[in-house]
Parts: C-alpha cells; sequence; structure tokens
C-alpha cells in the first residue's frame, strides 16, 4: 500500500510550517500516457513526492496505469487529464475536424496552436468536441475513477473555445474541482497583460462555479518563485511531470525529482 503524505481530501495536504499557505496539492500530469511515465508517477507516490495524478484515458497505457494505481492504492487520488493534442480519440466526428485532428485519425492540436482556434470554433467543431470531452469523461468513470477533478494535456481546457464546451459536462457529471489557469511564473516567464487579463477572468469564471482545485497554480520553479508573496492561508496546485531520465533518473521533465519542503 503506498503511503501518503497528503489528506485524503483534495487540495488537502499539510504543508512545512514555514511556508505561508496552508494547502499544496502536487498533481503529477501525464498519469497512462506510456508505461515508463506510468511507472515514474508511481515511484513519485511511493516516495511522498506527489498527492495526486491525473490520466490521459485515450492513451493506449491508461488501462495499464489504472491496474498500478489499483494496486499501489492510489486510484482515490486520480482525477482525469482531458486530452485534445495526443494520440488517438475517442469519437470518429472528431476526426473529420481539421481543427483537431490530422488525416490519420490523430490530434494534431491545430485549434490550440492559433488565437482564433483557442477563442471561437464552429458548429460543427463544437458538436465533435463535446461528444469527445463526454467519451473521455465516461471512459474515465468506467475505468472506475471517483475523484470528479479534470485538468488538462496542454492546458487545452483553458482555452474559451473548449471551456464552453467542457463547462456543461462537468455540470453534467458532476465534477467537483478543476485546475485554474496559471497564475504564479518564474521571473522569465511572466506573460503579457493581455493573457494575464485573460487568465484572471478564467479563474474567476471558474471560481463563480465553485470549482476551482486551488488559489494558484504553477510548476514548482513557479511555485519557488513566488511562495513569499502568495496570500496568507491560501492553497496551491504545483504540477509536475515525472519521467526517466537515460541512466534511470527520476526527473520533473527535463530535470531532477527535487521538491524539498512542499510535503509533509
Amino acid at each position: 500500500m503506498v503511503e501518503y503524505f497528503f489528506e485524503s481530501t483534495f487540495g488537502g495536504g499539510k504543508c512545512d510550517k514555514e511556508i505561508n499557505v496552508s494547502h499544496i496539492c502536487v498533481n503529477a500530469d501525464d498519469f497512462g500516457i506510456s508505461s515508463s511515465v506510468s511507472e515514474a508517477i508511481c515511484e513519485c507516490f511511493f516516495k511522498g513526492l506527489i498527492s495526486d495524478t491525473t490520466i490521459m484515458v485515450n492513451m493506449p497505457g491508461a488501462k495499464a496505469a489504472t491496474a498500478m494505481a489499483e494496486k499501489y492504492g492510489f486510484k482515490d487520488r486520480v482525477g482525469l487529464h482531458l486530452n485534445l493534442t495526443a494520440g488517438v480519440p475517442f469519437t470518429h466526428a472528431i476526426q473529420k475536424c481539421p481543427e483537431f485532428c490530422d488525416l490519420s485519425g490523430n490530434f494534431n492540436a491545430a485549434f490550440h496552436l492559433s488565437n482564433k482556434g483557442r477563442l471561437i470554433l464552429d458548429a460543427r467543431h463544437r458538436e465533435a468536441l463535446s461528444a469527445e470531452v463526454e467519451a473521455q469523461i465516461r471512459e474515465f468513470i468506467k475505468l472506475g475513477y471517483t475523484r470528479l477533478h479534470l485538468d488538462s494535456h496542454h492546458h487545452v481546457h483553458t482555452d474559451l473555445s473548449v471551456w464552453s464546451v467542457v463547462a456543461p459536462a462537468l455540470k453534467k457529471y458532476g465534477f467537483r474541482s478543476v485546475r485554474i489557469s496559471r497564475n504564479i511564473y518564474c521571473a522569465n516567464e511572466r506573460p503579457g497583460v493581455i493573457k494575464r487579463v485573460y487568465k484572471s477572468i478564467f479563474n474567476a469564471r471558474i471560481a463563480s462555479a465553485d470549482l476551482s482545485a486551488s488559489d494558484y497554480f504553477g510548476s514548482g520553479p513557479d511555485y519557488d518563485a513566488s511562495k513569499d508573496r502568495l496570500r496568507a492561508g491560501a492553497s496551491v496546485e504545483i504540477m509536475v511531470h515525472p519521467v526517466y531520465s537515460g541512466d534511470g533518473t527520476l526527473c520533473d521533465s527535463d530535470r531532477p525529482f527535487v521538491l524539498p519542503g512542499y510535503l509533509r
């Protein structure tokens, strides 16, 4: 059985006493994208480096990842990592939409690469998107997951064109929390004013629907650069991407996996 350094409710993590915030969630994205990533995420649970993960149910490794979660006792810590940019979709209609898929029927992320596609989609694409979003939610529930929380691959749920379709689906299936848009940054990654305003509006919409998973969201380096300026008593979600390097070292993307003081 995996031993957690977090309490059972989402965002209920105990923090280092020197940290100003009250709750920290460390979520590992991309569970199920490959066997090696899923194994790296399992190791992170074993070592108490993460509190939660989110699964990509349309990827070939999803069922094997689910078996790992059941075997090692962290299935109740798994949310849905909505995926509209990689692999093969569940539904046929979206495969015929050039904003979502290439001629082979694989996701191509075209909508996410243009400002227009991120803001608005025509009726055909919206209908196809709605069917795919619901198919992924139903597969998540079919696999036996009960943590009704959503984030997404490449943060596509924060695109207005996607969120306008996702929001009704979350209500329909009773989801209880959603990752907010990134709002803490390293000094050299702070976005421009227009993007920051958009993020604030998006996060306000999630908050008004009582779905915010946290008050702040970013990477480990984002948190390290911002923690002294965060509101006292706030909650924070830290995003990580566990992988193994060529020599087998556990890493967060391309850097060694070190999260000092985040989980206690």
